[in-house]
């Protein structure tokens, strides 16, 4: 069965996958239609990629006040990130001829895309390097200093002075 006429606006994309995630019913592909046809229309009016998060979060925090949920459905959120990466990257979610493209096929085109791209190399001299291995090694080390044991802990510090007084 078709819903897509019942959907509407980000809100009823909303309701859709809410309600696909908590029945058997097939609501997802449907809710997808509506999302990218949304999306879509909103760019070719002159929005931008912010302009619509904005809107979606006014339709989720609508959503969340109604309900009393306090997270949207795992397929929304997934279907949300997909249509607006690839708002953000200029791919196409509806194509030439009216049909909606599928997420995968969408993520296909944003990763190629992310590939074609040349990473830049980038220059650092030995000191920044140093420091910047250093920070690492810091961050890691603050993250996981609580599940320490002592005796490591106490171990790390002792290096830590020794390298210091030298």
């Amino acid at each position: 069965m078709n819903y897509q006429e019942a959907i509407k606006g980000y809100t009823g994309v909303i309701q859709a996958y809410a309600l696909a995630s908590r029945t058997s019913e097939k609501l997802c592909d449907d809710a997808w239609s509506v999302l990218a046809r949304e999306v879509t229309a909103a760019l070719k009016n002159g929005q931008t990629v912010d302009q619509i998060k904005d809107d979606m979060k006014q339709a989720e925090d609508t959503w969340k006040a109604s309900t009393g949920d306090t997270s949207m459905p795992s397929t929304y959120r997934s279907a949300k990130a997909v249509a607006l990466k690839a708002a953000l990257n200029g791919i196409e979610l509806v194509s030439t001829d009216g049909t909606v493209r599928g997420k995968t096929a969408i993520e296909k085109d944003y990763k190629a895309k992310e590939e074609a791209v040349p990473k830049a190399e980038v220059e650092v001299d030995p000191t920044t390097d140093a420091i910047l291995k250093a920070t690492k090694a810091l961050v890691t080390l603050q993250l996981c200093w609580p599940m320490l044991p002592a005796s490591v802990q106490n171990d790390i510090i002792r290096g830590f002075n020794a390298t210091v007084e030298k």
